[in-house]
């Protein structure tokens, strides 16, 4: 498959499912796993994103930027924890 993404990536993860988390300035764009079409996209409220890691579950994703780090619990896309 190929796809368009939206910028250049400061962070990039897999889900256990092939979900592509994609963080090209401070927003996350989440791609299916099976068509890598662009599913949704999340606000971390963290800066700009530096890492972005998926928990071995799939429920969880967390994302580092400049001011902080979130959680992100991906069954409704809220955010979870965050650390300052």
């Amino acid at each position: 498959h190929q796809i368009e993404l939206s910028g250049h990536a400061t962070a990039i993860a897999f889900a256990p499912d092939g979900t592509l988390y994609f963080g090209p300035r401070d927003q996350i764009e989440v791609h299916s796993g099976r068509t890598l079409e662009l599913a949704r996209t999340l606000d971390p409220n963290v800066g700009a994103l530096d890492v972005l890691a998926v928990h071995p579950g799939g429920r969880f994703l967390a994302a580092a930027g400049d001011r902080r780090v979130a959680v992100i619990d991906l069954t409704d896309g809220t955010i979870a924890a965050q650390l300052q």
